[in-house]
């Protein structure tokens, strides 16, 4: 009988020890938790990421189907805005320096709308055509809106100018901006046969 009481008061004491580590273990980590401080420097991330209808496998299917071709320059990027489906949306005047189809007499500057741009501290990312930034050159194969402004048809119908380089997203398809330039000018030829 002494030996069970001493098993009882052995085992009485080991669950008192582990209780008690529990209760000041789980103290502590609620005090860490609620110690954390988040920085509000960096603003929170949305990621957003779209189907798109059509595979443009070349510069010819892209300028079959857009509706204008430019080359040219990001000018001023408006403050982003949520549309009327709530999706964040940014606009920008793009200074075009070159039309290939459907070309402005007397408008030099267009207006594109993409998807993505920081609202209210909260950054929505397109991980397929970042939102352009002011002073970027490109070549771009756009879509008409309803609303007058322009959209980039998918991530393949742009290509950023560098450095006298068309930079496209699928590095095959890169090409010097003389090389891209020439072949536009023939497609622009060829459709006004038509």
């Amino acid at each position: 009988m002494k030996k069970s009481l001493k098993k009882l008061a052995f085992f009485g004491v080991s669950l008192a020890i582990v209780l008690l580590g529990f209760y000041f273990y789980l103290g502590n980590t609620n005090e860490r938790v609620q110690n954390i401080e988040v920085s509000s420097s960096e603003p929170e991330m949305v990621v957003l990421s779209a189907s798109w209808l059509k595979y443009h496998p070349d510069v010819q299917s892209l300028y079959k189907d857009a509706d204008l071709v430019v080359m040219g320059k990001v000018g001023t990027v408006e403050p982003s805005r949520k549309d009327e489906y709530e999706i964040v949306r940014t606009n920008m005047q793009f200074d075009t320096q070159k039309s290939y189809k459907n070309v402005f007499k007397d408008k030099n500057t267009i207006v594109i709308k993409q998807v993505g741009g920081t609202l209210d501290g909260k950054e929505w990312f397109n991980t397929d055509i970042p939102v352009f930034k002011q002073g970027e050159q490109y070549v771009l194969f756009l879509k008409r809106h309803k609303d007058l402004t322009y959209g980039v048809m998918s991530p393949v119908s742009l290509y950023k100018i560098e450095g006298g380089n068309a930079i496209h997203k699928e590095s095959v398809r890169s090409s010097s901006l003389k090389d891209l330039d020439s072949e536009l000018i023939k497609l622009q030829g060829s459709m006004e046969l038509n």
